[in-house]
């Protein structure tokens, strides 16, 4: 009966579309399930034009491709490259070689085949306090597997005021960031989703690795514990919108024994804003919390550098550097522990004359920043060190972001995160999958993955069809026999069934303070390799600040 069904030309035809019509809803069906793999980035040494190197996100512009290292910025929108004229001023070092180093890169536009003066600007303007800008397109890198031919970038014309707190090349992360829309527009990622992990810059190999910025998704591979999920919060005085409480801030001594430095002053639980690119571990209020770390630290220091770590502390010629770990408890959330190794490094800075980013051993530097005066009631800001410690991710889509204790790995798990937040692991067919990582001495292999195989949906599709088969062939036997059974009855009349197939503005306030060091001691290739510090002979000038002087820091 079945073969005499398959012979019918007409039932043939009718069967094959339906096949055709099945495996495509099936494979319709799948690719709403997956989704892009993530796009990631290294946060590591890049290597720059003038032969030195500049620690940040590796991305390239232009055609032949030129390198940069670019750090996240808010509320910035636009991606921003500095021209050949880099607009250093003070606190800059001068030199072009020095200024290049500074800002992660020039961008040669004249170099570039394939950049274009768009006659209109397409990009969300930026306002206050960023510069005039003109704009160009180009051809843009994010990864070996992301490329865009036509990005439009933001190219200053003058320095932003930034001093050292934010002057590198930048990529926009604001609310309406350029290249979140364009990866998520492109297919390219699920959703508006960024994270990141810092790194390790700590003075010797072991205190020292690689960090990332996820597009569209986190490392799994580099999260520990729980995560601890806020609402985004419009607050002018937190550009990122990243609002958290520290409920306490914990020294542990060497010796085993544990100090607090907040819950033992009367002014208890306080607010901060996370900021992943902002130089040193974090601004704290001078009066009460960084004078209880130098009463129980025994210390009292005057200094503070114009170096990487803008603006942070030095300890004096002579002094006994803090040995021991700090824990910086988030209320509700984890407690994140920075080590020693990240807490106290040596002084780094470029040298004016080579642009090399150098180190001074003979200079601690603690990399935290005492707010004091008329910054004092400054909202704390939590920087890129703290993110040597903890993971960040920000969901721009449902308006939260999630913070975890950092698992400092070289092992990598990339999982991508839709626009309501859930985790998704199903990748379309047409996405390169990396298999995860098992550390730094493993090539890494690549695979294709999607929610469901090819042979998977072809399984399916034989599955069905033979119940198809088995349905209609029975439909067919009962309806056979039906009819014989009609056919010896009398005619009767019958009925016939057919069967159808913010910005916001970041404020500048004066503030007065400790005196300065501007040293020349050392050369070192990136800062992330301070290991390899060749003494040169060199010694730069030292500055000095009175207390009538003014430093800008920026306000919170």
């Amino acid at each position: 009966m079945l073969m005499r069904f398959w012979q019918c030309r007409r039932t043939r035809r009718q069967v094959i579309a339906g096949l055709f019509l099945t495996y495509q809803a099936i494979d319709n069906f799948v690719a709403a399930q997956c989704v892009p793999y993530p796009v990631a980035v290294v946060i590591g040494n890049v290597s720059l034009s003038n032969g030195q190197l500049a620690r940040g996100a590796k991305l390239s512009v232009g055609n032949p491709p030129q390198s940069f290292a670019f750090l996240p910025q808010w509320p910035l929108n636009n991606t921003a490259v500095y021209g050949t004229n880099g607009y250093c001023t003070d606190p800059a070092p001068r030199s072009e070689a020095a200024c290049t180093t500074w800002r992660g890169g020039q961008y040669n536009i004249l170099a570039s085949d394939t950049r274009r003066k768009p006659p209109n600007d397409p990009n969300p303007i930026d306002g206050s306090p960023y510069p005039t800008t003109t704009t160009y397109t180009d051809v843009f890198t994010v990864n070996d597997n992301v490329t865009f031919d036509n990005f439009a970038f933001q190219v200053p014309l003058s320095d932003w005021l930034e001093q050292g707190y934010h002057p590198m090349m930048a990529i926009g992360l604001g609310a309406n960031s350029t290249i979140l829309t364009a990866l998520k527009k492109s297919n390219l990622i699920a959703s508006r989703v960024w994270s990141m992990f810092f790194g390790w810059t700590g003075a010797n190999p072991n205190a020292q690795q690689d960090g990332t910025l996820v597009f569209g998704g986190y490392d799994r591979a580099k999260v520990s514990g729980k995560g601890y999920t806020r609402r985004l919060q419009s607050d002018p005085r937190c550009s990122t919108q990243m609002l958290v409480t520290i409920d306490d801030i914990i020294l542990h001594f060497p010796n085993g024994t544990d100090t607090s430095i907040v819950t033992s002053t009367s002014n208890g639980s306080f607010p901060a804003c996370l900021v992943p690119d902002f130089p040193g571990l974090m601004t704290l209020a001078s009066n009460p919390y960084f004078s209880k770390f130098e009463e129980h630290t025994n210390t009292s220091i005057q200094e503070r550098t114009y170096g990487a770590e803008y603006y942070t502390v030095l300890y004096n010629d002579g002094d006994e550097p803090y040995s021991g770990d700090m824990s910086i408890n988030i209320k509700n959330g984890p407690s994140i522990r920075i080590p020693n190794s990240q807490l106290v490094v040596p002084e780094r800075y470029i040298s004016e004359t080579k642009g090399q980013s150098a180190a001074n051993y003979s200079r601690s530097n603690l990399v935290i920043n005492p707010l004091q005066d008329v910054n004092s009631k400054d909202l704390s800001q939590l920087g890129r060190q703290f993110f040597s410690s903890a993971y960040i991710m920000m969901n721009q889509d449902n308006g939260e972001f999630t913070i975890w204790s950092a698992n400092p790995t070289s092992v990598k798990d990339l999982v991508a995160v839709d626009g309501t937040g859930k985790l998704v692991t199903d990748f379309c067919s047409n996405t390169t999958v990396p298999a995860p990582s098992q550390g730094p001495t493993n090539l890494s292999t690549t695979r294709t993955q999607a929610g469901l195989s090819t042979g998977a949906i072809a399984g399916i599709v034989v599955g069905v069809v033979a119940a198809l088969v088995t349905v209609i062939g029975a439909w067919l036997l009962r309806r056979r026999r039906r009819e014989a059974s009609v056919m010896s009855k009398p005619a009767t009349r019958g009925t016939i069934h057919q069967v159808t197939d913010d910005h916001y503005k970041d404020p500048y306030h004066p503030i007065y303070t400790y005196k300065f060091r501007k040293p020349e001691t050392g050369e070192l290739q990136g800062f992330g390799l301070v290991s390899e510090l060749a003494e040169t002979g060199e010694r730069g000038q030292s500055a000095s600040l009175s207390h009538s002087e003014r430093r800008y820091e920026l306000g919170g």
